[in-house]
C-alpha cells in the first residue's frame, strides 16, 4: 500500500519560532473615544459594534417584521400583543415602532463617529490596509441603516433627519440631527456612502480574480466559489491563513492567480499553512516544508534545502 504524504508549506519567519507577536495582549488601560483607533485591532472591534445589532431579537431577529406590519407591506399571521399594528390603529408607543427606529439611528451615530473617527486619523497619517477596509464597511453600514429608516419614515415631502458627523468643522457637536426636506435628500447621501464604501473596500480585480461581482454565487464553478472563498478569508488581513488543498478545483490559470496571492501575503508578512500532496506546488511557492505521514511529523526543512 502506497504511503500518502502531506506537506505542509509555512510561509513568513516567524511561525514556527515564535508566536509571541500573535498572542501579545495590548494593555488598553480606559480607551476613551481621543485614544481609539491606535492599531488594526482596534478599527476591528469597533466595526464589529456595526454588526452586532444586526442579528438581535429587536432588530432582524423578529421587531423589523413587526414593525414592517404596521406599514401593510405584509400579511399578518397572529398579532401578538400588538393589535393595533395588524388594524393599522398604532399610536407610536409600540415596542416594534419605536425600539425599530432607535436601533436603526443608533447604528447610524455608530457608523458616523467611526468614519468620523477614521477620517480624521487619515488626515494626518496613512490608514492601514485593515483602517481602510473598516473605514468601507462604516460608510456602507453607514448607508445600510440610513436606507432603512428613510425607505420607512421618509416621503417626497418629508425625509428623515441624518447628519454626517464629519460635516461638522470643529466635530459633531451633539446636536438634533437636520430633518431633511424630502427623502430624495436622504438617498442622495446613501448613494454618496455607497461610492465612497466602493473606493474603501478591497475588490476582487486586486487579487486577479475575475467574476461579477453581481453574480450569484449559486450560478458560480466550484473553482469560482473557492476563489470567492480564498478572496473571502484574504480580505480580512488575517494574519496566518490556512489554505487546505486550495488547488484541488482550480485551472492552471487559476492557480496562477493563487500563487500571486500567496507571493502578496508573504511579502506582506502575513503566514500561509498550505497543504498539499502536490510535490511541485511546494517547490513553486514554499519557504519551509513538513512532512506528515500516517498523522505523525517526520521533518520540517527549509524547501531550498531539500533536492529531489
Amino acid at each position: 500500500m502506497k504511503a500518502k504524504y502531506i506537506l505542509t508549506a509555512v510561509f513568513s519567519a516567524a511561525l514556527l519560532s515564535s508566536c509571541s507577536d500573535f498572542l501579545d495582549i495590548q494593555k488598553e488601560g480606559e480607551p476613551t473615544t481621543t485614544q481609539y483607533f491606535t492599531n488594526d485591532d482596534q478599527a476591528v472591534d469597533a466595526i464589529d459594534a456595526l454588526y452586532a445589532p444586526i442579528h438581535q431579537e429587536g432588530l432582524f431577529g423578529r421587531e423589523l417584521y413587526w414593525e414592517q406590519g404596521g406599514a401593510c407591506d405584509i400579511v399578518w399571521g397572529r398579532t401578538r400583543s400588538y393589535p393595533t399594528l395588524a388594524n393599522l390603529q398604532y399610536t407610536g408607543d409600540e415596542d416594534p415602532l419605536k425600539g425599530t427606529y432607535g436601533r436603526l439611528t443608533g447604528l447610524i451615530s455608530r457608523t458616523n463617529w467611526v468614519v468620523e473617527q477614521l477620517l480624521k486619523k487619515q488626515q494626518s497619517t496613512a490608514l492601514t490596509a485593515v483602517e481602510t477596509r473598516s473605514l468601507g464597511e462604516a460608510f456602507f453600514m453607514r448607508a445600510f441603516s440610513h436606507f432603512y429608516v428613510a425607505y420607512r419614515y421618509g416621503n417626497d415631502k418629508q425625509g428623515v433627519p441624518f447628519v454626517r458627523y464629519e460635516d461638522f468643522a470643529g466635530g459633531y457637536d451633539n446636536s438634533i440631527p437636520k430633518q431633511q426636506a424630502s427623502v430624495v435628500d436622504n438617498y442622495k447621501m446613501i448613494i454618496e456612502d455607497l461610492d465612497n464604501a466602493i473606493k474603501n473596500l478591497p475588490k476582487f480585480e486586486e487579487y486577479g480574480i475575475e467574476l461579477n461581482p453581481k453574480e450569484r454565487v449559486a450560478n458560480l464553478s466550484v473553482a469560482q466559489m473557492q476563489m470567492v472563498e480564498i478572496a473571502r478569508a484574504v480580505s480580512y488581513d488575517s494574519k496566518i491563513v490556512i489554505m487546505d488543498e486550495p488547488t484541488s478545483a482550480l485551472s492552471d490559470k487559476e492557480v496562477e492567480v493563487l500563487y500571486k496571492i500567496i507571493r502578496r501575503l508573504s511579502a506582506a508578512g502575513k503566514s500561509i499553512i498550505f497543504i498539499s500532496h502536490k510535490l511541485e506546488e511546494v517547490f513553486e511557492i514554499a519557504d519551509r516544508v513538513t512532512i506528515f505521514r500516517d498523522g505523525r511529523k517526520i521533518s520540517t526543512q527549509r524547501v531550498a534545502d531539500i533536492t529531489m
